[in-house]
């Protein structure tokens, strides 16, 4: 096996892996929607290249002349969209020739569905895999050590001396660096022996919160406790509007300063078709591509 074709590649996990891959002499075909942002953190040469995960051509194009894949690719909160990317990467794979496909799924994966859409849509794209012609491995991996220092724990430390995860006082935890998974599946893709396989993986050590409260009081050498958030402090719902176009949701709405909201689109629906009288609109397009068209109401011009 040389050349080993990477979704995600330029994600968090991904650029990881892309970087052991090279490391083990492999050839890198790197897949992402941006390939140009993440060139400055890799370690090596990449074919960097641009696919989109709804269009089945596309992974077709990219799929030709490789011999494995590796993917880290993102949760997403339907099960529908998880199965169709799915399906394009297995089907385009299969068509293509390559001889194995290996999928970190970010996460624990339970025997069977448990309704909450982001983890259902992991099992939809693991059927994928098992009903496809290629050999396939699963890495699911336990809780990323990298979380540490996101936003959602690392200002709590620096500014509070206090670790604060939505975990329980009693759960022990086996945090796994990402390098450590990109690891796992360089290893996956390089032995035979791992073959239609689904493999827990964790860290060296197996920790209470106040754990690794008590190595980062050592590390940072002040006294950082560790704070039990329940799931209700964590996160909060947001309203949804569902149709045949797709989703949208309001999550901030002020008096003074407008409004935060995102949506979706189902490839080939037309959203808007509304106007204002005077609010100015941005829109940041955080997954896939899209069209958008202004046009002027009095004169109709666009």
């Amino acid at each position: 096996m040389e050349k080993i074709l990477v979704y995600g590649a330029s994600g968090d996990q991904g650029i990881p892996l892309v970087n052991s891959l090279l490391k083990k002499g492999y050839k890198v075909r790197a897949v992402s929607r941006n390939p140009e942002n993440y060139k400055s953190e890799i370690h090596g040469d990449v074919e960097a290249v641009k696919a989109d995960l709804f269009d089945l051509d596309s992974l077709l194009n990219v799929s030709d002349g490789v011999d494995g894949i590796a993917m880290n690719i993102p949760f997403v909160f339907d099960k529908e969209i998880a199965s169709k990317w799915g399906k394009n990467i297995t089907q385009a794979g299969s068509k293509m020739g390559v001889k194995k496909i290996v999928f970190n799924t970010s996460c624990i994966v339970a025997p069977k569905d448990n309704g909450l859409a982001a983890h259902d849509g992991r099992r939809a794209i693991e059927k994928c895999m098992e009903e496809s012609e290629m050999e396939y491995v699963v890495i699911r991996s336990v809780v990323f050590m990298d979380n540490l220092i996101r936003f959602w724990s690392k200002p709590s430390i620096t500014n509070n001396n206090t670790f604060a995860y939505p975990c329980s006082p009693e759960l022990r935890i086996s945090w796994i660096c990402l390098e450590d998974v990109a690891a796992f599946m360089v290893a996956a893709l390089s032995n035979d022996d791992f073959k239609k396989d689904k493999i827990l993986v964790g860290g060296p050590e197996i920790l209470l919160g106040s754990d690794v409260a008590e190595r980062f009081t050592k590390v940072l050498g002040r006294q950082i406790t560790f704070s039990s958030l329940k799931p209700k402090n964590f996160s909060y719902h947001i309203k949804s509007s569902d149709d045949s176009r797709g989703r949208f949701a309001e999550v901030l709405k002020t008096k003074d300063s407008g409004q935060f909201s995102f949506f979706t689109a189902i490839p080939g629906e037309l959203r808007g078709e509304h106007y204002h009288h005077t609010k100015n609109e941005k829109f940041l397009v955080i997954l896939g591509s899209a069209v958008f068209k202004f046009r002027n109401i009095q004169t109709n011009e666009e």
